[in-house]
């Protein structure tokens, strides 16, 4: 890098603050040259991370090696240019109003800004720009350092099958992971373009906005199910997402594939409205029973029969069958205790005589257990 006439402005380092560290400048005069880079950044590595110094214009002076291979410009093409050459298109300006407020005025400003590459791609970085005041107290240049969010948290997230995506106060998608754009089966660039409405079915999306300005009204995490077009179930958790300098800025999503679960449900649903269709045609009051001893299910039949004179009918789905039997027993119903001494012994796997005529008693063959108590319908009639 050429040297401008003026005298020399040294730089003890060039980092950004998310590093940990700052830039230091010490000046022994301000430079005569305000457009000239305070340092030779070509050969800077920050960890792999791009590094920008512009002026207080926002015109490019020196980029490091590392801009050059990741956005596919060459120095050349940067030098006199500013950062729009990076722009997207899809960041909300009000961003960057902010931001140029924020180094102008002397102070740190770090924000996720949407970057299209020379090849179109585009990537959300993780940007602090640190401005760098000469000795009159004036801002000089400027020295951005940005981090591809997406290469950095690539790893955790798709090991933990949760995929991340932020939004701006509307709607509009400003960063996602890997995971995310797998999960709603669609690629970054097309995500970030076209957004993440035209992913989901139905009437989804509007159940995501309704999601969004609820948690913007009340700060509250809102939670729902929703389907790809591509017929996957996403659990969708939505929460503010936060600037430590202008308070909420978007929404930030945690989406998680419950396909299987919903399918699992689905399959147990329907085994249960066979189960439940079987129980009411049979005409005999019949009681499902965990291996706990609480009633689970009963039939029609069994309410029905409620009436009759029978302490097993004083039981109702979520009863403890043992402490419906004993307090029966106490109110002097001699069958109760002999009935509730059988189903204990049952209940432990122990052996017992045989239940009283007109009650039949059936194990459930599964590994919870469990079992079904029939009572004879025309039994208890003849009382």
């Amino acid at each position: 890098m050429s040297e401008s006439s003026g005298p020399a402005v040294r730089a003890a380092a060039v980092w950004g603050p998310e590093m940990g560290t700052r830039v230091i400048m010490t000046d022994e005069t301000q430079p005569a040259n305000a457009t000239r880079p305070p340092i030779d950044i070509t050969t800077v590595d920050v960890g792999g991370a791009v590094v920008i110094i512009t002026d207080r214009a926002g015109t490019i002076l020196d980029v490091n090696e590392a801009f050059v291979r990741v956005t596919g410009y060459s120095r050349t093409e940067a030098l006199g240019a500013t950062p729009r050459l990076l722009s997207s298109g899809l960041q909300n300006p009000d961003i960057y109003t902010g931001m140029w407020e924020t180094v102008l005025d002397g102070r740190v400003w770090a924000g996720q800004l949407v970057d299209r590459y020379r090849d179109g791609r585009l990537r959300t970085n993780r940007v602090t720009i640190t401005p760098i005041q000469g000795s009159d107290g004036r801002v000089s240049h400027l020295v951005a350092v940005q981090r591809d969010l997406a290469a950095h948290r690539t790893q955790p997230v798709v090991s933990s099958g949760i995929g991340e995506l932020h939004t701006d106060q509307s709607g509009r998608c400003t960063y996602l992971d890997v995971e995310a754009a797998k999960l709603l089966d669609a690629d970054m660039d097309q995500l970030y373009a076209r957004g993440w409405e035209h992913r989901l079915a139905a009437d989804d999306p509007a159940a995501i906005y309704d999601s969004i300005d609820a948690v913007q009204a009340t700060g509250r995490h809102q939670r729902l199910d929703v389907r790809t077009r591509q017929g996957r179930w996403l659990h969708v958790q939505i929460a503010t997402l936060s600037d430590q300098a202008r308070g909420a800025i978007g929404t930030a999503w945690h989406l998680t594939d419950i396909t299987g679960d919903i399918e699992t449900h689905a399959r147990l649903a329907r085994r249960d409205a066979v189960i439940t269709a079987l129980l009411e045609s049979i005409a005999d009051p019949v009681a499902v029973v965990s291996n706990e001893g609480t009633v689970l299910a009963t039939n029609p039949a069994w309410s029905r029969a409620g009436t009759a004179d029978h302490p097993l009918l004083g039981s109702a789905p979520g009863d403890d069958l043992r402490q419906v039997l004993r307090t029966a027993a106490e109110h002097g119903d001699s069958r109760a205790e002999q009935l509730r001494s059988r189903v204990e012994r049952k209940l432990q796997g122990l052996p017992t005589s045989a239940f009283p005529p007109g009650l039949t008693f059936r194990p459930l063959a599964n590994e919870d257990g469990g079992f079904v108590l029939k009572l004879d319908a025309a039994e208890l009639a003849q009382g």
